[in-house]
């Protein structure tokens, strides 16, 4: 991955994590998802620069999470992040992040095939116009 787009990627998983965290080292959303109320529980997971992206490990289930998966788990918040990744080109096969729902990605091929059809259409009325002098 090139340096550039290493810090986009960088910069958009810090703003995801900004909206809900304020520090580097929290407590792991997964694993307190069933918390009891009266209960205090210390902060267990850390996030993690690298490469590819932030990662997530937790102490205490021992596991270490993409932030998308995180974010799908903890917060439902894994589609916003996707398509975020998804507009710099850095989701798929090569990175830590899934493309985007099929439905988001319907919208825009339906998006596109209309501004394709405007655009056709007002070809054929400016070939008309020149061809005949009037529009009919």
């Amino acid at each position: 991955m090139n340096k550039e787009l290493h810090s986009k990627v960088l910069e958009i998983d810090h703003q995801f994590i900004d909206q809900w965290y304020k520090e580097s080292t929290i407590r792991c959303g997964i694993c307190t998802k069933h918390k009891i109320e009266h209960k205090y529980y210390k902060n267990n997971a850390k996030f993690f620069d690298t490469d590819s992206g932030v990662f997530i490990t937790c102490r205490k289930c021992n596991q270490t999470y993409t932030l998308n998966k995180y974010l799908q788990e903890a917060h439902s918040q894994g589609r916003e992040h996707s398509i975020a990744r998804w507009r710099i080109g850095s989701t798929g096969w090569n990175f830590n992040c899934p493309h985007p729902p099929k439905d988001f990605l319907d919208q825009i091929k339906k998006k596109r095939r209309e501004s394709y059809r405007q655009q056709e259409e007002s070809l054929k009325k400016m070939n008309y116009l020149r061809k005949y002098g009037k529009l009919p």
